[in-house]
């Protein structure tokens, strides 16, 4: 089979979009047993398209879905547009979408199957408007995934609402449910608006099985090397770790090409549901390998070894798909947010492993995308050497980022965590900008 290219992916704050290659039918001759008889080709599941959201746009260990998840949810929009699904196509047959969650390598295998489960579910309902699935995750918490007030809250400003009726929303389901669909239709629009049967398995199962999964933590998209996992060991303080495993934790939507369905009970991952032992019966038989194995001193990525997924099926469902891979044209930018008072004081200080500065960018040069980070362009470095970050206003850095390899500053550089913030306030007269 030969591929057809296709163009590079789009990146975003938050996430990345993009068409799969496509193979061509291939030529083969088969002869059958009698020349009444006919060979019969049928190509097995081929994706079109792909939608990836990073962890920046969730609360960290959350399925809560923030506001900034507006450019992705566009971009999404424009390939459901191009690649028409089943409830708008005119002849009745369209493309079909399916959505698998995952999460980084670190901590309990069942903690980390539900939670990228339910953040595949939150993700589905969104475009669904499926506003019970909301609840159900609303009123069922995980861990630290505990939406509560403060998802109501952030809601509320969202649609800019006052705060009078959290008490009463948060003690009425009907309440929450009127306000989950109001949010979900700011954050989709409504020209992206799916229905169950746009999804590989028709919404044809109980618990999504074949339309939305979480695969836990079996398909990493990077691996600590010996060196950093050491370090990272040594301390209790988890923030910089979690930090480098954000690129782990994301949703990726592939949409297929026209006509595809699937039967659930023929589906090879489990419901979000079930437990991890489905997964494994389709792990490549040196997954310990795959998911296990350290060097000392360089990160594994999927992008160049192409052996970090532990599922076979999922791994070849994704080997061509720009979402999963990367590329130099977008890996090579900074995303950072900085309030609208110090677009013009703050600088980009890009220094090499020696402490040597390499380069200096101030933020008003900066591109600024829908979302208002500033937009920083390191396609001049080398991606394969190790680069200090530091956003300066004056001689105080405001926000630093060491990092091993460019190709992943893409996935949490823009992340609006609050110790970003506070820092910042000291710059803006103590007005610190709105969190989501």
């Amino acid at each position: 089979m030969q591929k057809q290219d296709c163009g590079c992916a789009k990146l975003s704050g938050g996430g990345t979009s993009g068409h799969h290659p496509q193979s061509e039918a291939p030529d083969f001759v088969a002869g059958t047993t009698t020349d009444s008889e006919f060979n019969t080709y049928k190509a097995g599941l081929v994706a079109v398209a792909c939608w990836k959201v990073d962890d920046i746009r969730f609360h960290f260990g959350s399925s809560f879905v923030a506001p900034d998840m507006l450019e992705e949810l566009a971009e999404l929009k424009e390939l459901t547009t191009t690649h028409t699904t089943w409830s708008k196509a005119e002849d009745g047959v369209g493309c079909s979408l399916a959505i698998f969650g995952h999460a980084d390598p670190v901590g309990d295998e069942a903690f980390n199957k539900s939670l990228s489960g339910r953040r595949a579910t939150a993700i589905y309902a969104l475009l669904t408007r499926n506003t019970a699935l909301w609840e159900k995750l609303y009123a069922t918490p995980l861990g630290n995934d505990n939406w509560g007030k403060h998802s109501l809250q952030v809601m509320l400003a969202s649609l800019g609402r006052g705060q009078t009726a959290l008490h009463a929303i948060s003690q009425n389901a009907t309440e929450r449910q009127a306000l989950f669909k109001d949010y979900m239709d700011k954050l989709c629009g409504a020209d992206l608006h799916l229905q169950a049967r746009d999804f590989l398995a028709g919404g044809s199962h109980a618990h999504g099985k074949g339309d939305y999964q979480g695969c836990g933590k079996f398909n990493p998209l990077l691996i600590f090397s010996k060196h950093e996992q050491q370090q990272y060991n040594n301390h209790s303080d988890h923030t910089e770790r979690n930090i480098r495993n954000a690129p782990n934790r994301r949703v990726m939507i592939l949409i297929f090409r026209k006509g595809t369905r699937v039967e659930p009970d023929k589906w090879p991952c489990p419901s979000v549901e079930e437990s991890a032992a489905a997964c494994k019966k389709r792990f490549w038989s040196d997954a310990d390998r795959r998911l296990h194995t350290q060097l000392d001193n360089e990160r594994r990525l999927f992008q160049k070894s192409r052996d970090t997924f532990a599922c076979r099926f999922y791994d070849r469902l994704v080997q061509d798909s720009p979402c999963e891979h990367g590329n130099d044209q977008y890996a090579r930018k900074y995303f950072i947010y900085l309030p609208e008072t110090l677009r013009n004081k703050a600088r980009l200080l890009v220094t090499g492993e020696d402490g040597q500065q390499i380069m200096e960018l101030p933020a008003s040069a900066a591109a600024q995308d829908a979302q208002n980070n500033c937009v920083f362009d390191l396609s001049r470095l080398d991606a394969s050497k190790s680069y200090r970050l530091q956003c300066m206003a004056g001689k105080k850095c405001i926000l630093a980022v060491m990092t091993t390899d460019l190709s992943v500053l893409h996935g949490f550089a823009a992340n609006r965590d609050a110790s970003a913030i506070q820092n910042m306030t000291a710059f803006t007269g103590g007005q610190s900008p709105t969190q989501s």
